[in-house]
């Protein structure tokens, strides 16, 4: 409840000290605002079905999958390609075969809600 109060004061305060990039705002919000809209469009289109759910799950364990992916291969690129290609290939194997982490944290997260 403090946080709500809290971080329009606290972005207000880093506006008037102009340490906020906005034009990186702008880049994040242009992409992830109409990607919330879609994805509770999307939401509400599958349904409150058993298989729905299992394919909302499947959907949201992939993307999460591939952002990890994404960011490992950016986080390591500096330490070369062979390195970056070793760490992201046992990180797939990860994802592709003991998926229950990915899934779990997805179903945690769908339940809190």
């Amino acid at each position: 409840v403090a946080a709500v109060v809290m971080r329009p004061f606290g972005s207000a305060v880093h506006l008037r000290a102009r340490t906020v990039n906005l034009r990186l705002v702008r880049l994040m919000a242009s992409g992830s605002v109409p990607a919330a809209f879609l994805g509770s469009y999307l939401l509400h289109l599958l349904g409150n079905s058993k298989s729905a759910t299992h394919h909302i799950e499947t959907i949201l364990g992939a993307a999460l999958g591939a952002v990890f992916l994404v960011a490992l291969g950016e986080t390591l690129r500096p330490l070369g390609d062979l390195a970056t290609f070793i760490v992201s290939a046992v990180a797939l194997f990860v994802v592709l075969f003991f998926p229950a982490g990915l899934l779990g944290m997805v179903k945690g997260v769908r339940e809190a809600t």
